[in-house]
């Protein structure tokens, strides 16, 4: 079947490969769940010293159980959008670790 004429909802249920951010890993429906373990994530800011740089995420650390809805919630400027950014692949933190059914996805 050519891909544009397959529906939609079977594209989205093929595996996806993470070759972009230097891994192999085919990314498909999580199993376990994905955990964040001491992620740390800074914003470059051009307009700051190195000194006063801000850390959108620090230490974090936390469980997302596969097949439970999550909730991010927090006040504007709280790391919501850089954590979904970090779960996406869309970011690379600077330390800590991300890992899906156990196996390390972003280090």
């Amino acid at each position: 079947m050519q891909r544009h004429r397959q529906p939609a909802i079977e594209i989205l249920d093929e595996p996806l490969q993470a070759s972009r951010c230097g891994l192999n890993l085919a990314v498909g429906p999580v199993c376990d769940g994905i955990d964040l373990d001491q992620v740390d994530y800074q914003i470059a800011d051009a307009d700051r010293p190195e000194a006063e740089q801000r850390w959108t995420c620090r230490k974090l650390t936390t469980r997302l159980a596969a097949g439970q809805i999550t909730a991010i919630v927090g006040r504007t400027g709280s790391g919501k959008s850089t954590i979904a950014n970090l779960l996406l692949g869309l970011a690379t933190p600077q330390s800590g670790q991300i890992r899906i059914d156990g196996r390390t996805w972003k280090t």
